[in-house]
C-alpha cells in the first residue's frame, strides 16, 4: 500500500506476529520490530501488526497501525540482513 504525500511517498508495511508480541505492542512494553532488510521501508512509513495464532498459523483479526520513528541498519545482535524499525 501506499500513498502520495506531496513528493515524498509514504509506504505501509505488513507485518505478523504472536499473540505474546503482539501483547507486548499494544501495551507499548515493545516499541520496535526486526524484520528482514527491505530498502524501501523508511522513517514516516506505517507498519500494520497482525496478530497471528503461531499453533493454527490463522490471524485473530486484531491489528495495530504504527509509524516507524527510525530505521537502524546495522544492530550488535541482529542477523545480517535484518533491520530494526523503531515504532
Amino acid at each position: 500500500m501506499s500513498e502520495k504525500l506531496g513528493k515524498t511517498i509514504k509506504l505501509t508495511h505488513l507485518v505478523a506476529v504472536s499473540s505474546l508480541d503482539f501483547k507486548k505492542y499494544m501495551t507499548g512494553e515493545r516499541d520496535f520490530l526486526v524484520t528482514k532488510t527491505n530498502k524501501t521501508t523508511k522513517r514516516g512509513d506505517s507498519v500494520i501488526i497482525r496478530e497471528l495464532n503461531i499453533k493454527t498459523g490463522n490471524k485473530s483479526g486484531r491489528q495495530l497501525s504504527r509509524v516507524i520513528v527510525r530505521v537502524a541498519q546495522k544492530v550488535d545482535g541482529v542477523d545480517d540482513g535484518s533491520i530494526v524499525l523503531y515504532i
